[in-house]
């Protein structure tokens, strides 16, 4: 059994994460890790306090993180020892990044022991490789509480970010979409760092140079650029969240490439980066795919104090025959 979680799109959009971890403990031992306070302490970030009744109150606070405002919420399951289900409303946070939540353990005896089978429900999907991340490190540790054992985690951040990272790619988090827009196309990439913070990657971005963006008409940051969709002159500027520049195709001007940062989870930056290209431009629309796509991993990559030169020719390849063969067609 894979210790990775899985992610499950939902048609409305957002989706689950699904995680399953076996113990070889009856269901009751488990239940209690999972539902008494003090044990939760042990498994848990921040303090856990459940009201042990189906519309009971759960609370969960963070004391030591003056940004991370608590979370409250409601028990809408409680069948000991088989089921807890927590529902947060995101309503009541000023982060745009947390949304509606829920939360359901679900225990399965079997001839060894039992089975837990943890679901929590994730309707920001650009968010769900944090959260994997998150939520892997929690049942780790809820493992070694059930075996009573020390809770010896790695909580680097170059292991979370690591971790991240997987499980970015194996959600396809890292993958582009074009959309019909009018008598053009847009290709969008949402790509979520868990670390840096926005300012931290503008400044990458930027290259440091910010009196270059003073105001619109200038040259774009090279960072913000690549050889396979020229760069024309700077359109908009508003610092530390937005740059957007024309890009030229033949002779004339092929549309706009913009890009966005904003606050994601556990205050990372997320970039929301879109291209806008005419409606025949179809192998335009490929090689923009590919081109940022790659971009995008290679930044990815320079965050973590990687340098990467020069730039991955057969990776852009790779990635223009996925594109060509992928249901990404809005």
């Amino acid at each position: 059994m894979t210790a990775y979680g899985t992610w499950h799109d939902a048609q409305e959009g957002g989706g689950h994460l699904r995680f399953e971890r076996r113990f070889r403990h009856p269901v009751e031992k488990v239940w209690r890790a999972i539902t008494e306070q003090d044990q939760l302490a042990a498994w848990m970030p921040g303090q856990v306090e459940i009201e042990p009744r189906q519309g009971g109150t759960f609370r969960w606070n963070f004391p030591d993180q003056e940004r991370i405002e608590p979370h409250y919420g409601t028990v809408t399951a409680f069948e000991p020892p088989r089921l807890l289900e927590i529902f947060t409303p995101g309503a009541v946070s000023d982060l745009d990044w947390v949304k509606d939540q829920s939360l359901r353990f679900e225990l399965r005896s079997d001839p060894e022991g039992c089975l837990l089978v943890f679901t929590a429900t994730v309707e920001d999907r650009a968010s769900a490789a944090s959260f994997a991340a998150g939520w892997q490190t929690c049942l780790a540790a809820l493992h070694d509480v059930v075996n009573g054992t020390p809770v010896e985690l790695d909580e680097s951040p170059d292991r979370y970010v690591a971790l991240f990272e997987e499980y970015t790619r194996r959600f396809g988090l890292c993958d582009g979409t074009a959309e019909r827009t009018g008598d053009g196309w847009t290709v969008r990439f949402e790509r979520q760092f868990m670390l840096p913070g926005v300012d931290a990657v503008w400044a990458a971005l930027t290259g440091g140079d910010e009196a270059r963006l003073a105001e619109a008409g200038g040259e774009p940051p090279l960072p913000m650029t690549n050889d396979y969709v020229p760069a024309a002159e700077v359109t908009e500027v508003e610092p530390p969240t937005v740059v957007e520049y024309a890009w030229r195709s033949g002779a004339g001007t092929g549309g706009r490439v913009r890009w966005e940062l904003r606050e994601g989870p556990g205050f990372g930056a997320r970039i929301v980066l879109t291209q806008t290209l005419p409606g025949s431009a179809t192998e335009e629309r490929l090689t923009a795919l590919a081109a940022w796509h790659t971009h995008l991993e290679v930044f990815a990559r320079s965050l973590q104090g990687e340098v990467v030169c020069p730039w991955p020719e057969e990776r852009t390849q790779e990635l223009r025959e996925y594109y060509a063969n992928a249901a990404v067609w809005g």
